[in-house]
């Protein structure tokens, strides 16, 4: 397991595992919000400026986790401004 830390957080998914879940995950050309999924991640490229994610699938993990703090969206994508 990777492990990086970054703006005092310490993220378990490194580039390896994260292409791995996101290697499951088809984008749709068309964006819809995803029902049930609230985001504040307002840099996502996926982030429809709201409180939603327009990805059509989203991958979280590690595997291993086992409290929320050790997840991440995997499909998280920076947004170019």
């Amino acid at each position: 397991m990777c492990k990086n830390k970054e703006n005092g957080l310490v993220f378990t998914v490194c580039a390896e595992e994260r292409n791995n879940i996101m290697d499951h995950i088809r984008i749709d050309e068309h964006p819809k919000p995803i029902r049930g999924i609230s985001c504040s991640v307002t840099n996502c490229f996926y982030h429809d400026g709201q409180t939603h994610c327009v990805a059509g699938k989203i991958a979280v993990g590690p595997s291993t986790a086992t409290a929320s703090r050790d997840t991440i969206c995997a499909t998280f994508k920076l947004r170019e401004e």
